[in-house]
Formats: structure tokens, C-alpha cells, sequence
């Protein structure tokens, strides 16, 4: 998404379950400055703030290793295609935004090895739940960077739906898929982003979780957790910190019942530039709790 100025100003009604905001019902927000012209998507929000849906999801932080297991031409196939994918989001061509991410819905046939993995990952972590297919799926980018790059605090949602509705939505599982082993880690904090832009975003977090980039490692987390990669830890690493060094991830965000305002497949030109392999996720596999550090922050 992070798609500035496209897309139809829509208006978010939201049915909180179980949150105390004063009606029965709940509130409903409504902030389009031009609501006669336009749709409307009613979301019916749980007690934490998500996205409703039935069945089990798996919130918990994991890192599961070996999750992706290949060959030397599968990882040069698939390093070759983040690098493709990443360029073309930064400089911001064929009709897309720099920064924009891709969707793939639930139903949809995969035309390339990153769409086929994203929709991998979406089956994994939404075995057990209970949906609209139609209205879920996997948001999914790529990230190349060098080692001493530094990937800011912050929580993934619905950016569009935050500038037009004023609505802070997020992921149900936010994912990284690493394919190097190079960077600083990934650390999860459990702090949950507010409801709203006017909530205070301040408070305190006791657990912080890191993981350690490996190629074929799997990370997954509550889409609602505040993250962030900062390049200062890269040097404890195996001194991945050294010159000329990547950080390659895939990144997949599992969305149920709810698809982020301008969400869009990858533009047919690039996609016809990248791989088209079969590849297999095996998440089934070992996970390790990743390593929790014991700190104390002020968000």
C-alpha cells in the first residue's frame, strides 16, 4: 500500500465486540468528507482490536527454522526476483507508488515463486481460522538492503484506510521470511498500536523478542506489535556488518475478512520479469522461541 493520493476516499463503520465504548452497539466511526459519494465497509472489530474471524490464529511470536529449504539455484532465483521486485517499488514505475506492497487473495492463482509463497504462508497461518475468502489474503513485498540500513520501529496496517477513515487496522500476522544471513535481527515489541491516531501512542513494554536472520527462517507475530530491525545490532551478528553485505527478506502480512484500501497485485510487467518455480514452505517444521531480551522500554 503507502499509496499516496489513489484510490476512493471510502468510509470505515466499525462494530467493536466486547469493547466498551460507551453504546451497546459500539461506535461507529465515519470520517469521509464525502460520504454520499462513497462505499462504505462495515468491520467487525474482537476485544483486541483485530479484525473478527472464526476459528484459532496463532498470535504468538515463532521463528521456524528451515522453514524454506533450497537449493543454490532456487536461493539465486528468488534473491534475483526480491532484488527485481524492490527496485521497481523504490523507483516507483509501472503505474505504482515507491513504497506501494502487493496483494494476493486467498482464492487467487499464484503467477510467480513469490506469489506462490505468500499464498503459502496465508494457508499456513490461516489453517484454522474461519473467513471470507473473498475479502482475505496475503499483503506481500520485498526488502534488499545493506547491512548497515537501518529498518525503523513501526507497525504495519492499513495506511489507506488510516488517512481516509482515520482507522489504525492492522494485519491479523505480520511475517519475515528471511533469505540471507545477513543484518541486524528483527525485534518484536510487545507493544500494540491504539485503535485511532489520537490515542496516545506512549507505554510500556516488558518483553521484547529478537531473531536472528537465517536463510530459510520464518518469523511470525501479532500484526498489531511494534518491530523494527535497527542496523546498530548488525555488528552482533557474526559480523554480518561487513561491507558490501545484504539483508534480503520476503515480508507477508495475513489479512482476514478485511483487504487494505488499495491493495493491488503485482503490475503484469514486473511479474513477468520474475521466476515462476514451484516451491515448498515447510512450516510444519522446527520452530524455537525466538530470543527474548530482558528490557525495559519507553514507546
Amino acid at each position: 500500500m503507502l499509496k499516496e493520493g489513489e484510490g476512493k476516499k471510502r468510509q470505515a463503520a466499525t462494530d467493536p465486540v466486547g469493547m466498551n465504548r460507551g453504546t451497546d452497539e459500539g461506535d461507529r466511526y465515519d470520517e469521509s468528507d464525502a460520504a454520499d459519494e462513497s462505499e462504505e465497509e462495515e468491520l467487525i472489530l474482537d476485544p483486541e482490536g483485530r479484525v473478527a474471524h472464526g476459528g484459532i490464529v496463532d498470535y504468538s511470536t515463532r521463528c521456524i527454522q528451515d522453514a524454506l529449504v533450497l537449493r543454490a539455484d532456487e536461493t539465486n532465483a528468488l534473491l534475483e526476483d526480491s532484488q527485481l521486485v524492490m527496485t521497481a517499488r523504490a523507483a516507483g514505475g509501472d503505474g505504482y507508488s515507491a513504497g506501494t506492497t502487493f496483494w494476493v487473495g486467498a482464492s487467487s492463482k499464484p503467477r510467480t515463486t513469490l506469489e506462490r509463497l505468500a499464498l503459502e504462508i496465508f494457508r499456513f497461518h490461516s489453517r484454522s481460522a474461519q473467513f471470507d475468502p473473498a475479502s482475505s489474503g496475503v499483503e506481500w513485498w520485498t526488502q534488499v538492503i545493506h547491512t548497515g540500513d537501518d529498518i525503523g520501529f513501526h507497525w504495519d496496517r492499513d495506511y489507506d484506510m488510516e488517512v481516509d477513515a482515520g482507522l489504525l487496522i492492522h494485519p491479523h500476522v505480520a511475517t519475515v521470511t528471511y533469505l540471507s544471513t545477513s543484518g541486524a535481527p528483527t525485534l518484536v515489541i510487545k507493544h500494540a498500536s491504539p485503535l485511532t491516531p489520537g490515542d496516545s501512542l506512549c507505554g510500556k513494554a516488558q518483553q521484547v523478542h529478537a531473531c536472528v536472520p537465517k536463510k530459510g527462517c520464518h518469523l511470525s507475530f501479532d500484526g498489531r506489535m511494534l518491530h523494527g530491525a535497527p542496523s546498530s545490532l548488525s555488528a552482533l551478528v557474526d559480523g554480518s556488518s561487513s561491507k558490501g553485505e545484504k539483508r534480503v527478506t520476503f515480508l507477508a502480512n495475513i489479512w482476514i475478512n478485511h483487504v487494505p484500501w488499495g491493495a493491488d497485485p503485482l503490475p503484469k510487467p514486473v511479474s513477468a520479469k520474475i521466476s515462476r518455480r514451484p516451491i515448498s514452505f515447510c512450516a510444519m517444521s522446527f520452530a524455537v522461541s525466538p530470543h527474548e531480551l530482558d528490557v525495559h522500554l519507553d514507546t
